[in-house]
Parts: C-alpha cells; sequence; structure tokens
C-alpha cells in the first residue's frame, strides 16, 4: 500500500510540476509599511490549501458583495498549465480575485501585471497543515471529492497509519508547503506594502481583530469594515459548541452547522490531528528526512 500511495504522489508531483527545492536559512519575519493609499484598487487573497481557504474566501466574497462585485476565484494550476507553453499567462486584474494554490512565480507575474494590487496572502504552521491535511482528509466521515485530495484519502484509509502519514508529509512538502514558504520569503525580499500576510493562527488566537485586519488592509477605516466583522463571526468555529463539530453521519459540501456559513465537512478532529502530530514527532525522531524538512519549514515559516 505504501508503494500505491507513492506512485499516487510521483503521479501528482509530474502532473503539476512541483518538487522539494532547497531550502534556504531561515529569515527574521519583518514588519511590512502601512499600505499607501488606494483609489482604484483590485482586490486578491493569495492561499494554499488547508490555510484557511474557506474562510477567507467568503470573508472576501462578502467584501466583495457588499461593494456591489463579485469575486473570481482562479485556480494556479490552470495558470500553471500555460506557462509551460508560449502563450501569455492568463492573468486578469480582477476586481477581486481569490488565487488558490499560488506558485512564487504565479504572484510575482500577477503582482506585475496588476500594480495597483492589494493582497493579502495566507500562511499556516506546516507540521499543523500537514496534519490537518492527513486528518481532513484520510480521517473525517464525509464524502471523498472526485479529485486528486480525495483520491489519495481514500488510499490513505487502508493503508497502515504511519505510512499513510510519511506519504502526506511528502505530497504536502513538495507542492503546497514548498508553494507557501516560497511565497513567503519572496515578500520578504522584495517590497510590495501593499502585500499583508494573515496566519492562520491569527484566527484562532483572535477572530474578530484579526477579520478587522483583514478588511482594514482593504478598506481602511470605512464604516464598512464594522458590518463585515460582524458579518465574519457567522463563520467563527470557536462561537460554534464543539458537539455541533462531530457528527456520525457521512458529511457533504452542504451540511452546514446550525446557525453559521461553516461547511462541516470541512472541519476536521483535533484529536485525529494531535495524533497525526505525535506520528509526525516519531518520524522525526527516526530520522525521517520528510519529517525534518517540514518541521524546519517551521522554522523558516517564523513559527
Amino acid at each position: 500500500m505504501a508503494n500505491a500511495l507513492l506512485a499516487v504522489m510521483t503521479a501528482s508531483q509530474v502532473c503539476t510540476g512541483h518538487g522539494l527545492t532547497g531550502l534556504p536559512h531561515p529569515t527574521a519575519l519583518v514588519a511590512r509599511p502601512t499600505p499607501s493609499a488606494c483609489n482604484n484598487c483590485s482586490y486578491a487573497v493569495f492561499s494554499h490549501h488547508k490555510a484557511g481557504t474557506n474562510l477567507n474566501k467568503k470573508l472576501l466574497s462578502d467584501m466583495a458583495e457588499a461593494l456591489g462585485h463579485e469575486m473570481e476565484v482562479v485556480h494556479a494550476e490552470t495558470v500553471f498549465e500555460s506557462s509551460v507553453s508560449d502563450e501569455p499567462w492568463p492573468v486578469e486584474c480582477f476586481s477581486f480575485g481569490f488565487y488558490e494554490h499560488v506558485t512564487a512565480d504565479i504572484m510575482s507575474e500577477i503582482l506585475k501585471k496588476c500594480p495597483d494590487m492589494r493582497a493579502v496572502h495566507l500562511l499556516r504552521r506546516p507540521t499543523d497543515t500537514v496534519a490537518s491535511a492527513y486528518a481532513y482528509e484520510a480521517m473525517t466521515p464525509r464524502e471523498p471529492e472526485a479529485n486528486w485530495a480525495g483520491m489519495t484519502g481514500v488510499a490513505a484509509r487502508f493503508a497502515p497509519f504511519s505510512d499513510g502519514v510519511k506519504f502526506y508529509c511528502q505530497s504536502t512538502s513538495t507542492s503546497w508547503l514548498n508553494d507557501m514558504v516560497a511565497v513567503h520569503e519572496y515578500l520578504e525580499n522584495h517590497s510590495f506594502p501593499d502585500v499583508m500576510e494573515i496566519r492562520f493562527e491569527d484566527y484562532e488566537a483572535d477572530y474578530d481583530a484579526t477579520t478587522r485586519r483583514f478588511y482594514e488592509h482593504f478598506l481602511g477605516n470605512m464604516a464598512l469594515v464594522d458590518e463585515l466583522v460582524i458579518k465574519a463571526q457567522s463563520s467563527d468555529l470557536s462561537r460554534v459548541p464543539e458537539n455541533a463539530s462531530a457528527p456520525e453521519h457521512v458529511l457533504t459540501p452542504e451540511t452546514k452547522i446550525p446557525g453559521t456559513d461553516i461547511e462541516m465537512d470541512h472541519i476536521s478532529s483535533k484529536d485525529d490531528e494531535s495524533e497525526v502530530l505525535a506520528e509526525m514527532g516519531k518520524q522525526l525522531e527516526a530520522g525521517d528526512p520528510c519529517a525534518e524538512s517540514v518541521f524546519h519549514m517551521d522554522v523558516l515559516l517564523g513559527y
């Protein structure tokens, strides 16, 4: 089964062009200056899988709707497929754009072609990202998605636990996490005062303050910010009773926690995530190179 999982991962890397690159030494996080005045901005979020994608997508969508616009969702894989040819990259300066699975090269091209863009880049502790991905895709009782993540999640359920965790470590570190680190370091090494980074953990530590920071980055001190912060509270997991987020039945994308905008099929068990993290710790102690790489990524991102 471990060989079968590795075969799925290898095929994925060929399709997406991802591969783990050498990582530089840790760099210190630096504060960015306050964004400059923005009269004709386009607004964007640069995201990575399991870094708060659904929450931030809703935050930006609510903002777009309040201002009379629609949000465009752009998958970086689509941009990548075009970038390997001689054709121009399909980059458009949408009024509101949510870019999923973004890479440093793609983000660089977007920022060049959209000089009036104000954006947020999402971060999450890499070890937690691996744990969340495994718990979400392989351990949560939900309908498997008809995509690579869904297929690998089903396969991992039938593999030995240690093999499944090792596989998810390899697959995430050579794709989403590698991209997350590369984008972060690109922003650290260039001057983009209108691009702000928000960490998944910021929402867990102080949800309302972080949603306010999100909206004030885009809108400044507009009165609309207060309304949007209040509306965002319907997506705050900390306001939901614990028993409401752990149903016994199989979940679907239409299943939402009563009285909220939270899709229950995107919630994984914290106990499951802790179990995965414990296994990753064992693999780190055993000298597993992937575990070592992901724990090093934690350092690179300032965790």
